[in-house]
């Protein structure tokens, strides 16, 4: 397979630091000027790419996976929530939402991708994915932050609609996000020589999940984890201060898993949030004293055989050793494949790889599917 070869060629090529001519392609870099109108920032990035790959290629997908999973109950609420915006969702995301819509509609693509369907894709991610993440300190107590993006979004790719969002004042890089186009909250972000979030879901939701969730949304102003994780990146400039945000504001979902690495000697943290109280697991007390890593189940919990990616994680960490640490190294950790029918922190779900270092303003991110 093409995930099989590019490790192949890595082992063969891999340099010390910096990206070889084995690594997977490269998620394109888009800028969004927070100086223009919030409904037109994301306008000329989604028309670009449903005109150069067109729609059956970017969005239907995505369209076709929520029509398709979602029962019509939960349909309903969120054409509510589409409804009345403002009342749920900070207004300055709103906006960015609606002129998705409008870049869609301009496009002859109105019907297809309405406001009420954006709105649900940027609510998809609280209830479907399974993510690895890791934290680690170089010997010059610099911080690494690396994540998997695994989302089984029915066997669909999502690379058309994959990029770097690069929000800009001025010109100047306020803080990057790597994200689907029309998906305005951040999953996985950078503040430069601030810090990086990467947010890990704890548990799948079922139907009764999902309604609870949206009704914290209309009932309790909670957040989405999206919207809450793009906050931080935005208004937070220390470390501490972005732990303190994530740890603690009202949320949608019951529980998550926000990951957070810092520019400096042990910068960082999982946060595990559930209903009845937060856990916030620091450096240096994982697995090693130079690493902290999350995939899906909480860290005092043993995971399932068939999904322990992170005995994976950690023999390959522990493999590597904190003097290796860099660019290129960490990548090769996060293609560690399955074994003794486990699964690999790099499988079949696998959207992209990123590898980080806020204190550089580093920020790499690499398609797989």
């Amino acid at each position: 397979t093409t995930k099989m070869i590019g490790g192949v060629l890595f082992l063969i090529l891999g340099c010390a630091s910096g990206i070889s001519l084995s690594m997977p392609p490269e998620i394109p870099v888009r800028v969004i000027n927070l100086d223009l109108n919030p409904r037109m920032r994301w306008k000329s990035v989604i028309e670009e790419l449903i005109t150069t790959h067109g729609f059956q290629y970017t969005y239907e997908p995505a369209v076709e996976y929520i029509t398709s999973n979602y029962g019509h109950e939960i349909l309903h609420l969120l054409d509510d929530v589409s409804g009345d915006l403002e009342k749920y969702i900070n207004p300055e995301y709103v906006e960015e939402l609606r002129g998705c819509a409008d870049a869609a509609k301009e496009l002859g693509y109105g019907d297809q991708l309405p406001l009420e369907t954006i709105v649900t894709f940027n609510l998809l991610y609280e209830f479907t994915t399974f993510c690895t993440s890791i934290v680690c300190e170089d010997l010059e107590g610099r911080i690494w932050h690396s994540r998997n993006m695994d989302w089984s979004f029915g066997q669909e790719s999502l690379k058309n609609i994959s990029i770097i969002a690069d929000f800009q004042k001025g010109g100047i890089t306020q803080y990057k996000t790597i994200t689907w186009a029309g998906y305005v909250g951040a999953v996985t972000g950078m503040r430069p020589d601030v810090f990086s979030v990467t947010i890990n879901q704890r548990f799948t939701s079922d139907v009764f999940g999902i309604l609870q969730a949206i009704e914290r949304l209309l009932h309790h102003k909670a957040v989405t984890v999206g919207f809450l994780a793009r906050d931080a990146l935005a208004h937070n400039l220390t470390f501490q201060s972005a732990v303190s945000t994530l740890a603690n504001t009202p949320i949608t979902i019951s529980s998550v898993y926000y990951i957070v690495a810092g520019k400096t000697h042990n910068e960082g943290a999982v946060i595990t949030r559930k209903l009845e109280h937060t856990d916030v697991w620091e450096m240096p007390n994982g697995p090693q004293p130079w690493f902290i890593l999350e995939t899906n189940y909480d860290h005092k919990l043993i995971p399932p055989h068939l999904d322990d990616r992170r005995k994976l994680a950690i023999e390959a960490m522990e493999k590597l050793g904190q003097s290796n640490v860099n660019a290129s190294s960490v990548f090769h950790v996060m293609e560690t494949p399955g074994r003794d029918g486990t699964r690999g922190v790099l499988n079949a779900d696998t959207q992209y790889t990123v590898i980080i270092s806020p204190v550089q303003a580093y920020l790499k991110a690499y398609y797989w599917k």
